[in-house]
């Protein structure tokens, strides 16, 4: 048995429809393949930032969020842990700041900039990876 598909209609003003028929000819999909597609990736993306929320507030657990959702229990846990993450590096640089001020070492605070911004990198680069397989 097939996967049901549900049809929408979407109105777009002129300019708008000329961007989407561009970006549809530009990866060679039919207009509602391509909006299907960034459609399902937005709604994704603004689902899963609301499941996010909801486990860090106590709301709800990662396995109601993750069968509420239809996304992946792991999926979830991914983005709790990459939030989590940013907001320790982000308080590690206002620290790292303030030694600097405080020891005259602009230079300290530089480098730990530069290594921030290298973890993060590898990060995307991992996560980039693992969304590949």
């Amino acid at each position: 048995m097939g996967t049901r598909l549900t049809t929408v209609s979407v109105r777009l003003d002129q300019q708008a429809s000329v961007r989407v028929d561009k970006a549809a000819q530009v990866l060679h999909q039919p207009k509602g393949a391509f909006l299907a597609q960034v459609g399902e990736e937005a709604a994704g993306q603004v689902v899963l930032q609301w499941a996010v929320k909801q486990y860090t507030t106590g709301v709800a657990s990662l396995s109601e969020l993750a069968a509420e959702t239809q996304l992946p229990l792991e999926r979830i846990a991914q983005q709790v842990a990459e939030d989590r993450a940013g907001q320790a590096a982000e308080m590690y640089l206002v620290s790292c700041q303030h030694l600097a001020q405080t020891l005259r070492m602009p230079k300290f605070y530089r480098v730990a900039k530069k290594a921030v911004h290298q973890v993060r990198q590898d990060l995307a680069l991992a996560r980039r990876r693992e969304d590949e397989r």
